[in-house]
């Protein structure tokens, strides 16, 4: 009936590979920590370095202090995201 045998063990944890630094990461863990930045990050917690320009839009990365998280993207992406009210709140409910 089913084209794949069935295990009668427990599922292992997922793995996730987003990067060199986070090969074979834990998902769960790492989504986490994503998030945890990306808050740090929109509430103006975590330095910007201005990188450059692309297409005439002002370039901002962020990166952990640890190097195993970063995001790069126009200004205007991160400043938009932060006057949204719905998507702050969402991101802060998820932090508590």
């Amino acid at each position: 009936m089913f084209p794949f045998p069935r295990s009668t063990s427990a599922p292992s944890r997922v793995q996730i590979a987003c990067g060199h630094i986070t090969s074979a990461s834990d998902a769960q863990q790492l989504i986490s920590d994503v998030d945890a930045f990306l808050y740090q990050v929109l509430e103006n917690r975590a330095p910007s370095k201005y990188q450059g320009k692309f297409r005439d839009e002002p370039l901002i990365s962020y990166d952990r202090e640890d190097g195993k998280i970063s995001f790069i993207g126009p200004k205007e992406l991160f400043d938009g995201i932060r006057k949204d009210g719905d998507t702050m709140r969402a991101i802060r409910e998820r932090q508590l």
